[in-house]
């Protein structure tokens, strides 16, 4: 069962202000949470603790509310969408639902997760920590909102699947790697208990070899877009493929990457003034022949 690993920090960072309120008056908190993600397999019953935790490194108090959310991909650029959902909350309990932080102060967040009281299969919530300024001389007002994504997957593991949708790719790969642009779809149906992961991508670059390189979370029916590039020292052409679950797309390239975006030029231009030079010198040695057979 793959553990689905969000590469990408999803720290939601949304500072709000309020018009007409001075700049120290209304400036946003910093405040942090940590971790940024965490993920975990359960198997069927199972009962875990973990934690979080929110620091506020400014020099005001702070009130903090805290609740929990699911969350779902509303676009292929990995937006997201955070909803209330009594199937997660039931089996994500936190042991605090607000606190007040001093100035430069912190606190460790607990929660527990539930099993049995979870969906089974994959489970894609978020604890999220909302700060509002305490500070008596300022009305109070939404300052900053960080949260930590929790992936779980949960007892039995569903089966995931994808394609890649499309693949861009110029033909002319010149520079210090080569780049192109694939779609990749998970083609599991909405509503079933595979919601979302992060598939693995096989990228061949023949006749060189292949690597394998982890996709963007895309949730069911989603398509994410991946920009790719491979650096390297590449000369000719050559055919770009990407594939997941056997399914692949494919683009003929010419590369000339690394050094050969020097070298090869510069090869071209010396086989050229070899040949202006010896076309030269044939061209001499003809005239001076016809001279000396007309005297």
């Amino acid at each position: 069962m793959n553990k689905i690993i969000v590469f990408a920090s999803f720290a939601i960072g949304v500072a709000l202000l309020l018009a007409g309120v001075s700049a120290s008056q209304a400036s946003a908190s910093s405040m942090s949470i940590a971790p940024l993600e965490y993920d975990a397999t359960l198997k069927a019953g199972e009962y875990r603790k973990g934690y979080v935790d929110v620091v506020n490194p400014e020099s005001s108090k702070v009130r903090v509310g805290l609740l929990v959310q699911a969350f779902k991909q509303v676009n292929s650029d990995g937006g997201l969408e955070f909803y209330d959902s009594p199937d997660v909350t039931r089996g994500i309990k936190l042991d605090l639902d607000g606190i007040e932080l001093g100035p430069k102060e912190g606190a460790r967040i607990y929660f527990q997760l539930d099993a049995s009281k979870l969906p089974s299969g994959d489970v894609f919530a978020a604890i999220l920590a909302e700060s509002v300024l305490s500070n008596k001389s300022v009305q109070s007002l939404p300052s900053a909102r960080v949260g930590t994504l929790l992936m779980i997957e949960n007892g039995t593991p569903p089966t995931h699947h994808a394609e890649i949708d499309s693949m861009e790719a110029n033909f002319w790969q010149i520079g210090s790697d080569i780049k192109a642009r694939f779609q990749v779809k998970n083609t599991d149906r909405v509503g079933g208990k595979a919601l979302g992961f992060i598939p693995k991508i096989n990228v061949s670059l023949a006749p060189y070899s292949a690597k394998t390189i982890d996709g963007p979370l895309v949730f069911a029916s989603n398509t994410r877009q991946i920009a790719y590039a491979q650096p390297g020292d590449y000369f000719g052409p050559m055919l770009l493929k990407a594939s997941v679950d056997g399914k692949s797309s494919s683009k003929l390239v010419f590369a000339m990457t690394g050094y050969w975006r020097w070298l090869a030029p510069t090869i071209v231009a010396i086989v050229v003034l070899i040949f202006v030079f010896n076309k030269i010198l044939h061209i001499r040695r003809r005239n001076h022949n016809n001279y000396l057979e007309k005297r």
